[in-house]
């Protein structure tokens, strides 16, 4: 049960509490070149969403296949928006080193950190060092296999309705009547309902803004930037110790997220490369074993591949 989420419009549910933020401006109004070309170059498997819609995760009945099909569905899919926030993260890092040499910011540099300032829920103010580094804090990725775990959760694997029927995969919240689902189970006298996303990118995107922006959140992005500072590789495991305030279930809720993780190996998809092998084909899979065995040999290759 998400006990705290903001909407892509600036509602905010905090224990049961409403309030009301500036509105954001567009992403559209950023350029999306760098990260096309970014995304281009490392040659990312960010087709997670197709026109047909998500799988029929209930229709699988074999758990493995499931449990696969659902990460590799949604797996691309926070990969394609951690590209987008790295692309941010890139030029806030040039701007700060630039200010750091004494140099002045341009206007486009200017305008770029008032939107980020609006998307963060940050108060508009003077381009300084200091507002820089706090978008840094910001404006950072989240860990595929946290994302993964999450998702599986509250969604029960994609089978729950909201999921199905409102593309909801990590329990968001809205206010405004008609904006998603009315559980069947709301307490008398709630008016939330479980918002309804047009598509699942959609859900993810705004799952991932819910983290990166949100005051409950600020020793998830402690913990992140730390890890950072050290120069160790982001982990859902380690992160996930900033995650208390997202459901009531609390310290439990980070002990279950921690075993999904674990038991499901799922810190292997915080790369492109682990969530390619991880998402190829069993066929594909298959021959590329035999053709890794035709080129060192019938005897060689049977050693090298266990038989």
């Amino acid at each position: 049960i998400l006990i705290f989420f903001e909407n892509r419009t600036g509602n905010v549910r905090v224990s049961g509490r409403k309030r009301t933020k500036n509105k954001q401006s567009s992403r559209q109004k950023r350029s999306r070149f760098l990260l096309v070309s970014i995304m281009a170059a490392a040659g990312l498997c960010c087709s997670g969403e197709t026109s047909g819609g998500p799988p029929d995760f209930s229709a699988m009945q074999e758990t493995s296949q499931r449990k696969k099909a659902f990460f590799c569905y949604l797996a691309p899919m926070v990969e394609k928006e951690n590209v987008r926030l790295l692309a941010e993260r890139s030029r806030l890092q040039k701007i700060l080193k630039e200010q750091s040499k004494g140099h002045s910011p341009s206007s486009s540099e200017e305008d770029f950190v008032k939107s980020l300032s609006i998307e963060f829920g940050l108060p508009d103010t003077p381009l300084t060092k200091s507002v820089v580094e706090n978008l840094l804090l910001h404006a950072d990725v989240i860990p595929v296999s946290l994302a993964l775990a999450q998702a599986a959760n509250e969604s029960a694997w994609g089978t729950s309705r909201f999921a199905r029927e409102g593309n909801n995969y990590f329990g968001q919240w809205c206010f405004k009547p008609g904006c998603g689902l009315v559980p069947k189970e709301r307490p008398k006298g709630q008016t939330y309902e479980v918002r309804s996303f047009s598509s699942t990118q959609d859900s993810v995107d705004a799952f991932m803004l819910n983290l990166n922006r949100n005051k409950p959140y600020a020793h998830f992005r402690s913990i992140r930037a730390a890890e950072q500072k050290r120069g160790r590789p982001l982990s859902g495991r380690s992160l996930a110790e900033g995650l208390k305030s997202y459901s009531a279930r609390g310290e439990e809720y980070i002990h279950t997220l921690r075993a999904m993780i674990r038991s499901n190996k799922l810190e292997e998809f915080n790369t492109s490369s682990g969530i390619k092998q991880a998402c190829e084909p069993s066929e594909s899979h298959a021959l590329r074993l035999e053709e890794n065995q035709s080129r060192v040999g019938p005897g060689m290759g049977r050693d090298l591949l266990g038989a």
